[in-house]
């Protein structure tokens, strides 16, 4: 996962390879062993629980576009058949209905694209005799049907890929609570124990328990600081449940503004202890204000936004 959830699983990896690095060093306390035996056990359950994640979501995405690809192949095929027939015998209205090109057709929402497929079946349902002239066959029409079906069918997975996240994060923000715990207080104190004879082991942990932003670079403060909070979510639409990328969430009072990414993640990290109001935009969809949102010190708020897109 991204933000502020991969952030923290390359600072555990960070400290990982830090310890196997320094194995005489680590080696001087037995406690501090159990505890690392503990942490790689934590780093493992992580990775686990990405990749049965990004399983779910490679799986759902890939069966979804596969769908969409051969209900615009064939939405394409009549298309462009009825579009000459309808130019042939003068039909206007016929032509300008179906005259969309495919790369549109690629472009279009599922809820728009549903609709729109339908209309070209429905109207070349009562022409199969005349189009046969124009290259469709028989069999044309069923398979056509069965291909708007079997994607109108599959419109709503984006909410089994939503559950599959949200189930996700559940299971890291578990995860990561141990990791921090036992690092915070059973791992860093006994660092901390070391003379400084362990100069470099001491000054790469420090460094590894850093946390790294999206691009790598290195943050100044921790993920946790006293008297600051964490607040993220996912932005859907309320259409089909679909991810939002690019939505700017606003903390108001802040100025602060956060971009939601492809699978409509957004989060914020060290948000100072307070109540806020959000301020969500997206293009094509309704903005949408949410008030009275809290914030507390050294904790998480899990908030997730549905638009509604903008018709006017």
């Amino acid at each position: 996962m991204r933000s502020l959830f991969e952030n923290r699983s390359n600072m555990i990896d960070l400290i990982i390879d830090v310890c196997e690095k320094y194995p005489t060093v680590t080696a001087l306390m037995p406690a501090f062993m159990v505890f690392f035996g503990t942490l790689k056990s934590i780093r493992d359950k992580i990775h686990d629980i990405n990749q049965v994640y990004m399983k779910i979501i490679t799986g759902i995405t890939e069966a979804k576009r596969l769908s969409k690809e051969n209900c615009v192949l064939y939405a394409n095929k009549f298309s462009k058949a009825m579009k000459s027939y309808a130019h042939k015998i003068g039909d206007a209205e016929m032509e300008a209905a179906v005259s969309i090109p495919k790369s549109k057709l690629r472009k279009m929402r599922d809820g728009n694209l549903g609709d729109l497929v339908q209309l070209i079946y429905d109207l070349a349902s009562p022409l199969m005799t005349e189009l046969a002239d124009y290259g469709i066959i028989a069999g044309d029409l069923p398979a056509f049907a069965l291909a708007i079906k079997d994607y109108v069918a599959k419109i709503p997975t984006p909410k089994e890929a939503i559950q599959a996240r949200k189930t996700s994060i559940s299971l890291l923000k578990a995860q990561l609570a141990l990791a921090r715990d036992l690092l915070r207080n059973e791992m860093d104190p006994l660092v901390d124990v070391l003379s400084d004879d362990y100069i470099e082991f001491k000054k790469n942990w420090k460094n590894g328990r850093s946390i790294y932003d999206n691009h790598g670079s290195r943050r100044v403060k921790p993920a946790f600081v006293p008297g600051y909070g964490i607040l993220f979510g996912i932005i859907i639409n309320s259409f089909d449940g679909g991810f939002i990328e690019d939505a700017i969430v606003t903390i108001v009072e802040l100025g602060l503004s956060a971009t939601s990414d492809d699978e409509g993640f957004y989060y914020f990290e060290n948000v100072p202890a307070g109540v806020y109001t959000l301020k969500i935009t997206a293009s094509t969809y309704l903005d949408v204000t949410l008030v009275k949102i809290t914030v507390n010190g050294d904790g998480e708020v899990s908030l997730d936004v549905t638009m509604n897109a903008d018709e006017s």
